[in-house]
């Protein structure tokens, strides 16, 4: 929240539902994570994968950025990494790509390959994991992607589709149209975080 500039004191209500969620939801995912032994001794929360990675076949040496809420070392041989969604709409907010470049960044940076990749929905504490399927195949593709994007970039060809996601981005200092929305963006909402973890509805 300090990264955004925001205040407790601007926003009350906002604080005050907040709190009220992490009440209720944080003693729900902890017997989620005790039910289904989602840790152990090398457990770890917030791992950031941001790694620089040259590619000969693209000719490219690119920062690939990421951070993963969750990574359970079972084993030396069995990886899990499992990415929380607090959203009441179950799979409002999944992609499959996203679980997989973690995967795939943490084969970059620490050689090995994660065993299973997953969500996992704190608000459905009766069917929280969600598996995703992928293979070596899966992670070139992603790799593959991004370096054809980095390209575009670098030739001035990227098109940008400005969100309320531009400000998580690390291309923004260069993004005249991600730069512009945020602003107005800002002006609109009085400089009010327009969106949470927590999905949280005010009415």
């Amino acid at each position: 929240m300090q990264a955004e500039d925001f205040s407790r004191s601007q926003d009350p209500i906002y604080i005050a539902n907040v709190e009220e969620e992490l009440n209720e939801f944080v003693p729900k995912g902890v017997d989620v994570i005790r039910a289904h032994k989602l840790l152990s001794p090398n457990s770890r929360a917030e791992i950031d994968l941001t790694v620089n990675y040259t590619s000969q076949k693209h000719g490219m040496t690119i920062r690939l950025g990421g951070r993963t809420d969750f990574v359970h070392y079972h084993s030396p041989s069995d990886v899990w990494i499992l990415d929380g969604k607090g959203s009441r709409h179950r799979e409002k907010y999944v992609d499959s790509e996203q679980i997989i470049w973690y995967a795939t960044q943490h084969y970059i940076k620490y050689h090995v390959a994660t065993t299973r990749l997953g969500f996992l929905y704190w608000r459905f504490p009766n069917d929280p994991i969600q598996w995703i399927e992928y293979d070596e195949q899966s992670m070139r593709d992603s790799l593959n992607r991004t370096f054809d994007i980095a390209k575009r970039i670098r030739l001035n060809m990227f098109e940008p589709k400005p969100s309320s996601s531009c400000h998580r981005c690390d291309y923004r200092p260069h993004c005249s149209e991600g730069t512009r929305y945020l602003a107005e963006r800002r002006v609109e909402t009085g400089g009010r975080i327009e969106s949470s973890i927590f999905d949280l509805d005010y009415a």
